[in-house]
Parts: C-alpha cells; sequence; structure tokens
C-alpha cells in the first residue's frame, strides 16, 4: 500500500525559500527520487505562515521511506537543516485509500 508522509517544517524566520531551495538543489529531491520505492514529492508554503514549509512525499512503503530517512541523517541532513529549522520536524504518515486524480 502507498505510504504518503508528510512533513510539518517549521522554519526560522526568513528561511522557509532556503528549505525550498535545499531540495531544489542538486543534492536535494532530485536525488530522493533515485531510492527505492520514491514515488513523488512535491514542497509548498504556508499561505497563512510563511516560515511553514510542508513536504508531502508518496512511497511504496514506510519501510522504503525510513531506509531513506537513515541514509539521509547519516550523510548530513540534519547539521544542514540545524540553521534553517525553528524546531523537530513534524512526520505524518498516511496510508493512503485510493489512487491519486489528477
Amino acid at each position: 500500500m502507498t505510504v504518503t508522509v508528510i512533513l510539518d517544517c517549521a522554519c526560522n524566520d526568513g528561511k522557509a525559500k532556503e528549505l525550498v531551495a535545499v531540495g531544489k538543489s542538486d543534492g536535494g529531491f532530485s536525488v530522493t527520487s533515485t531510492h527505492k520505492g520514491f514515488q513523488s514529492i512535491y514542497c509548498s508554503i504556508d499561505q497563512a505562515d510563511p516560515n511553514r514549509v510542508l513536504i508531502i512525499e508518496q512511497w511504496d512503503s514506510k519501510e522504503d521511506y525510513d531506509t531513506y530517512l537513515g541514509w539521509r541523517m547519516d550523510n548530513g541532513f540534519g547539521e544542514l537543516m540545524a540553521p534553517i529549522l525553528a524546531e523537530e520536524i513534524k512526520f505524518t504518515f498516511l496510508d493512503d485509500q485510493m489512487e491519486r486524480i489528477e
């Protein structure tokens, strides 16, 4: 079953666009897309709170996501995000119940 992962990122004042830039960089979302189980990703800034970024990803399984996140953390992701984030990322894992309609 496909899993949707929501990363709710509270950024330091004025740092949301920096987080988005990290995602768009060569080491960002394009690298995420090469990992086993990856399906899709997108990133949005909250209109009501410009210091809040939501990253929504779809993966084949939570296990695939956990493996990917472990790899990211082992390769300096936490240190890279520390000056950007105001608090720890909040993760939500959802079991998808239907195919995405576009």
